[in-house]
């Protein structure tokens, strides 16, 4: 990847107008127009008509957008038609992937209404998890993976603890590696927006495992989760001193204060430059 992904992607369901108009103040660097669960049954045809308006009117505020529609079978063939008519720019979050199959026939139904977009598999159950690096390479126009930690863990039978979806999250984010994608999500439950210290723990270990940023519930978490997935101060020194050192030619290793240099390091350092440009 050229540029850094998003560090924060904020669901707001599409049936809220009031909360869409309010989007651009919240410091999420997406935005994710929900149609699924966000969404109660008899409002989803409201939101669906809703939805050209916002994706516009988010756009035009610089935001990037995204839609979770609902499964295929389940009203997700109606909100592929709607997408359809929305820029190329829109994402389209698939939920409860298990199989490339799926998401070839996503991909399949929005091509025979003569659009495409960005894919983001939303993997959210042990099925999915153990075929997430299928799931990643099922189509070229799959852009990332995402793990739903809450919907994984009422699969699974368990609450949504660090216990339980550490491994799980981690296999998502070397399934998405593997492809050369990014993922989101956090190996724990963001379901509680009012106790932030453990929320900040989370996104840390989230950065650390490899997550490029992570799926928000209420603006509360934004900034917090922000913060994890940014380099720090430290971070973009390090970095630049990397890139500018004066023994550098572009090849091989050097040192730095005692520390190798070789290509894997200066990627990371150029990786963390990339992110720096959010901040």
């Amino acid at each position: 990847m050229n540029f850094a992904p998003p560090r924060t992607l904020l669901f707001i369901p599409a049936s809220r107008a009031d909360f869409v108009a309010k989007a651009h103040l919240r410091g999420a660097d997406a935005i994710i127009l929900d149609l699924e669960d966000g969404v109660a049954a008899h409002d989803k045809p409201t939101a669906r008509s809703a939805l050209q308006e916002m994706q516009a009117g988010l756009a035009a505020q610089g935001l990037a957008v995204w839609v979770r529609i609902n499964p295929l079978g389940c009203g997700g063939e109606t909100d592929l038609e709607v997408i359809a008519r929305l820029p190329r720019s829109t994402t389209v979050m698939l939920p409860k992937a298990e199989t490339p199959d799926q998401v070839q026939s996503a991909c399949d139904r929005l091509a025979s209404l003569g659009a495409a977009a960005p894919f983001v598999p939303l993997v959210e159950t042990p099925a999915g998890v153990i075929r997430a690096a299928d799931i990643a390479k099922a189509n070229a126009d799959v852009w990332a993976l995402a793990f739903g930690s809450e919907d994984f863990a009422a699969s699974l039978g368990v609450a949504p603890t660090e216990a339980a979806l550490a491994a799980p999250a981690q296999w998502v984010v070397l399934a998405a590696a593997a492809a050369g994608l990014p993922a989101f999500g956090l190996p724990g439950s963001l379901a509680n927006f009012a106790d932030l210290e453990p929320l900040e723990q989370l996104g840390g270990k989230a950065a650390a495992i490899g997550f490029s940023g992570a799926l928000c519930i209420h603006p509360a978490q934004v900034a917090l989760l922000n913060a994890c997935f940014s380099p720090t101060a430290r971070d973009i020194e390090w970095a630049d001193r990397v890139l500018n050192r004066p023994q550098f030619e572009g090849n091989g290793a050097t040192a730095l204060d005692g520390a190798m240099v070789d290509p894997p390091v200066i990627a990371r350092a150029r990786r963390i430059m990339d992110r720096a440009q959010r901040r």
